[in-house]
């Protein structure tokens, strides 16, 4: 019996921590594009959060457009590199 009211205790356990997980701790955020859906989900940390500001420090705090265009050079700056071992093209597959 004692086993039983465990299991019970864990599995509600575990089921509120999933449900406090998606609710709280991500932001997510679902779009239908066509016939599919498109989810994206998020977590913000404080690190992340101080990179964004250093990023941002040129702009003045009420031009949200500097801000915006500043974030996405950065995101676009990053150079894309490929493991010539890994990749493979779709016939390869």
């Amino acid at each position: 019996m004692l086993i039983a009211k465990a299991s019970i205790v864990i599995f509600f356990s575990y089921v509120s921590y999933i449900v406090i997980d998606r609710l709280v701790i991500y932001n997510t955020k679902v779009t239908m594009i066509g016939e599919k859906w498109y989810r994206n989900s998020v977590k913000v940390s404080d690190e992340v959060r101080d990179i964004a500001q250093k990023i941002i420090t040129p702009c003045s705090r009420d031009d949200e457009v500097c801000q915006r265009q500043k974030l996405l050079d950065f995101v676009t700056a990053i150079p894309y590199k490929t493991n010539p071992r890994l990749a493979k093209k779709p016939l390869q597959v």
